[in-house]
C-alpha cells in the first residue's frame, strides 16, 4: 500500500469515528443507556475474539483442499458466508414471529453442531489427503 493510500484508509478510518461519535451522543440522549453500549461493546468484541479469522481460514484450508481450483473455491465460500448474512437475519426474524423466541436459540445450538460436525469431517479428511505436507494425489508443493 502506498503512503497515499494508507493516509486517505485513516483518513476514513478518522471520519467514521467522528461520525459514530456523534451519533452515540444523540442515542445516549433520546434512545439508548450507556450501560447497554458497554455491555453491546464487550459483547461484539468477545464475537469478535472468537470469529476472527474463521473466513480465511476456511478460504486457505479449501484452496489447499481444491488448489486447481483457488478461484471457484473461494468464490463459494465468499457466496455462501454472503447469503448467509443476508438469510439468516431473515430466517431467525421468521421464526422469532411465533411468539417463542427460545427457538433461536435451538436453531443456533443446531448450527453450531452441524458446524462441529462439519469442521470435525473436514479435519479428518485434511489429514487423509495431507501426507507429510504434500497432497497424496501427487502435488509435490509444500503447503503451510
Amino acid at each position: 500500500m502506498t503512503m497515499a493510500s494508507s493516509i486517505k484508509l485513516l483518513s476514513y478510518y478518522s471520519l467514521g469515528a467522528l461520525i459514530f461519535v456523534l451519533v452515540l451522543s444523540v442515542l445516549l440522549k433520546k434512545i439508548v443507556r450507556p450501560i447497554t453500549v458497554i455491555i453491546v461493546s464487550i459483547t461484539a468484541f468477545f464475537i469478535g475474539l472468537s470469529t476472527a479469522g474463521v473466513f480465511q481460514l476456511a478460504i486457505t484450508i479449501m484452496t489447499e483442499l481444491f488448489w486447481r481450483k483457488k478461484g471457484a473455491v473461494t468464490g463459494i465460500v465468499a457466496t455462501a458466508a454472503g447469503l448467509a448474512s443476508i438469510v439468516m437475519p431473515l430466517v431467525t426474524n421468521w421464526m422469532s414471529k411465533s411468539g417463542n423466541i427460545s427457538i433461536n436459540f435451538i436453531f443456533d445450538a443446531f448450527l453450531s453442531i452441524t458446524g462441529f460436525i462439519a469442521a470435525v469431517y473436514v479435519y479428518y479428511r485434511y489429514g487423509k489427503l495431507m501426507v507429510k505436507g504434500k497432497v497424496q494425489t501427487g502435488d509435490t508443493r509444500l503447503h503451510a
